[in-house]
């Protein structure tokens, strides 16, 4: 499918007024720990800037984060480990603000020394790692909701609009990802090819934004988003 138009979306206002913006997607074992042997999380984006405290959520689990920096235009990550986190950024600017952008970022937590691929518009683009690399065990999530757009006590709003939000418990290949990114034209995660529809099990989650109602989650796991305050 397309993207939707415009005046279907929901926004997230880039700010941090003690009042929460957001989507909360409750724990769910569908959902918890996806890069345990290997995930992927996906979504396409349409930054204004880097929102609130300059680090704006795109999709936070508590455990893991994947969040914008360098004004909107880098993607940087974390991932907790119990001897040192996995954490990162894009080397360049990879993203363009008030543009559609689709990003996937996948990671095997069984391998901390070894940073995410991150893909923008099918393309994969070069990571920094910061220093000391990851190490040691995944620290669970299983216990945490997801956010979409936020983190949980509100304080890093995203600034513009997400949409076709998609976690996986494989890491997808650059075909798989080019499939997804499906020249611009937003495919329905629920017929990928690693989607249930092709008799295999690894897509858990899907939301599309569904402007203030309610984000379905658009498979069969129906761990829907709760909207708060957007407009």
């Amino acid at each position: 499918t397309a993207l939707q138009s415009y005046n279907q979306l929901a926004w997230f206002p880039g700010e941090d007024p003690g009042t929460d913006y957001e989507v909360e997607v409750d724990k769910d074992a569908a959902i918890d720990d996806i890069w345990d042997g290997g995930g992927t999380a996906s979504a396409w984006i349409y930054p204004v800037d880097a929102g609130a405290g300059g680090a704006a959520r795109v999709l936070d689990k508590d455990k893991w984060i994947i969040y914008l920096t360098s004004a909107g235009t880098k993607i940087s990550y974390t991932f907790n480990h119990d001897t040192a986190d996995a954490t990162g950024i894009t080397t360049n600017a990879v993203l363009s603000v008030g543009e559609w952008s689709h990003i996937v970022v996948t990671y095997d937590d069984d391998s901390p020394a070894t940073p995410p691929k991150i893909y923008v518009n099918g393309e994969s683009v070069a990571v920094t790692e910061n220093s000391p690399e990851g190490d040691g065990a995944y620290t669970t999530d299983s216990g945490n909701d997801f956010f979409i757009g936020n983190k949980e006590n509100g304080s890093r709003t995203f600034h513009g609009c997400i949409t076709e939000i998609s976690m996986w418990n494989k890491e997808l290949s650059q075909s798989e990802v080019n499939e997804l990114y499906n020249d611009g034209k937003a495919l329905d995660a629920t017929i990928h090819s690693a989607s249930p529809s092709t008799g295999t099990d690894y897509l858990k989650g899907y939301w599309r934004n569904n402007g203030l109602a309610t984000w379905q989650d658009l498979t069969a796991n129906d761990n829907d988003g709760a909207v708060t305050n957007l407009t």
